[in-house]
């Protein structure tokens, strides 16, 4: 199986194709600023579920440090054509 990352030829080139996540941290507090739902998928405490959620709503949010990928190379390629 193939994951994708959607990234711009220019990005990868000066990661030099190394997959590099935009924040610092597995584990992240969630915030009260309007960018996540209360809808019990977060949690109060500091925790690396959170981060992975965050991650799915915005790129480093709360500077986490995952990476989104898909099996779609189609996809993929739609992200990096933003």
């Amino acid at each position: 199986m193939l994951l994708y990352r959607g990234v711009s030829k220019r990005m990868d080139a000066s990661s030099n194709g190394e997959l590099i996540p935009k924040g610092s941290n597995s584990e992240i507090t969630a915030r009260h600023d309007g960018k996540i739902r209360y809808d019990g998928a977060f949690t109060y405490e500091k925790s690396e579920n959170n981060a992975a959620r965050a991650q799915h709503i915005e790129s480093g949010l709360y500077d986490n440090c995952f990476i989104s990928t898909t099996k779609n190379e189609k996809n993929g390629n739609s992200v990096c054509n933003k």
